[in-house]
């Protein structure tokens, strides 16, 4: 063995420090599971201490360059072998023996005993726990002259506001202030979930069924909103059982830590590390794995070199999303919508402030670069509303509003250079040339239209539109709903 050759520690490569924050994943992932009540779950967390050490020496292996200073090849199987050899190397070279040599063959003969004997673990859990911990700190140091804080897995995170939150998860988990602990990784884990759903099949399925149940009693409304909710952690690959503690663990954050006004379940003990440390590893094991399971989508939708923009409003409440969301209009029958949108809490609170069975105004105005396009407004019958809670931090909420168009008030009105083009008609005013410019109504229809008109006077309401002779269901539909008295 050529002890020249090896200077410890030596900063890892950008490739390595990867691999590095993996096998902490690892950890993380067994320490999720060793935090668990669950049966199996203990035997889960000894498999994963004792991968997450493997994968460690065999980094090791890499970094120092086995083979070349040895002569050998690195053994493939053992981790008793393969933790003898790092053991020699680091004694000879670098005059320090492997961390925890002793313990981690014991921790493999344990796993042994888990897999081929079916043993529990038991009280020896948490010993193992520690001592892969340390062993992990111990070695990062050692070896690679890294500080723990350097090694994070929230340095593998793209997004910027989820990193920032898991950064500091991580943070508060070390100065042991476990309550901050959980709500920095509740706000990782909301916006991460929101980033994901927020345009998922499932989740933009699901709205007219909720509209639709509001003619139900509320426990329909609960009990489908659990399933919706099981679905969906299924397509995201959530472990139930995890994932229904890490909601147990939620639910006791204090109002104080809400932006919804929700009640919460007191915790009858203190806050305790192996909450947060649940909370962090849940939270960072599905961050990465959402992160890692991103697809480049199929193709760019274009919509051309035009800036557009639009805004929405419902009694001057302004409801139009901000750039970084994107909602979804659902039409309906007989001049039925439901609309989703994200919005902020001045929006919700403008909400709070209408009643379901009232007309409102409804308004839209659209821009292309900057410049007037159209306007469409319409009064609507307000038939149902919900706003729920989508992020804590920042406050987002997630609104759905189910309405009807009133008939005979849709005014829509086209722009040129910030002028007038032409507007939609009136059923009063307008004459046969231009309501025959609605679908479905012929010269004939039109026509006959106008003369109803001067033989009866105004059309005041849907119903008027039947008496006249020859019309179809369609054609009432289409004069009731684009033109305004």
């Amino acid at each position: 063995m050529n002890n020249n050759l090896l200077k410890l520690p030596q900063k890892p490569s950008l490739a390595t420090l990867k691999l590095l924050t993996r096998a902490k994943l690892l950890l993380e992932h067994a320490l999720s599971h060793a935090s668990s009540p669950s049966g199996i779950d203990p035997l889960v967390a000894i498999h994963g201490l004792d991968n997450s050490i493997e994968f460690t020496l065999r980094i090791i292996a890499d970094h120092i360059d086995f083979e070349k200073i040895t002569g050998k090849t690195f053994p493939e199987s053992e981790l008793a072998q393969m933790a003898g050899e790092i053991n020699r190397v680091l004694r000879d070279c670098a005059s320090s023996g492997l961390p925890y040599y002793s313990e981690i063959k014991v921790l493999r003969q344990v796993r042994n005993l888990v897999q081929h004997g079916g043993i529990d673990p038991g009280s020896d859990l948490n010993r193992f726990v520690k001592i892969t911990n340390n062993f992990f700190e111990r070695i990062i140091s050692l070896v690679f002259g890294l500080t723990p804080n350097e090694l994070e897995i929230s340095e593998l995170v793209t997004n910027k506001v989820v990193k920032d939150f898991l950064r500091k998860s991580e943070k508060h988990l070390k100065e042991n202030k476990f309550l901050d602990s959980i709500v920095a990784a509740r706000d990782a884990f909301d916006n991460a979930l929101y980033l994901k759903r927020r345009n998922m099949r499932r989740r933009v399925d699901a709205v007219p069924a909720i509209a639709e149940l509001d003619k139900s009693k509320v426990y329909m409304q609960w009990f489908f909103d659990e399933i919706a909710e099981n679905i969906e952690g299924l397509k995201l690959g959530l472990n139930s059982t995890l994932f229904e503690r890490f909601k147990e663990i939620i639910d006791h954050i204090p109002s104080s830590h809400r932006s919804d006004d929700r009640g919460h379940t007191v915790m009858q003990r203190g806050w305790e590390k192996k909450d947060a440390q649940f909370c962090y590893s849940f939270t960072s094991n599905n961050i990465i794995r959402w992160q890692a399971e991103e697809l480049e989508p199929l193709y760019k939708i274009s919509l051309g070199d035009e800036e557009r923009n639009f805004e929405e409003s419902i009694n001057g409440i302004n409801i139009t999303p901000d750039s970084e969301n994107s909602g979804c209009i659902y039409a309906g029958e007989k001049g039925s919508e439901i609309i989703l949108q994200f919005v902020d809490t001045k929006t919700k609170i403008g909400i709070d402030t209408l009643e379901t069975g009232k007309d409102y105004d409804w308004k839209d105005i659209h821009r292309i670069n900057g410049e007037l396009n159209l306007i469409i407004e319409s009064k609507v019958l307000l038939k149902y509303k919900r706003c729920s809670i989508a992020t804590h931090n920042p406050i987002r909420w997630e609104l759905v509003l189910g309405f009807e168009r009133v008939p005979f008030t849709w005014w829509r009105r086209d722009y040129k250079n910030g002028k007038l083009k032409e507007e939609s008609p009136s059923i009063n005013k307008s004459s046969a040339n231009k309501l025959i410019t609605l679908y479905g109504v012929d010269e004939k229809l039109a026509k006959k239209v106008v003369s109803y008109r001067k033989a009866v006077g105004k059309i005041l309401k849907k119903e008027d539109l039947w008496n006249i002779e020859g019309i179809n269901e369609e054609q009432v539909w289409w004069l009731s709903y684009f033109t305004r008295i």
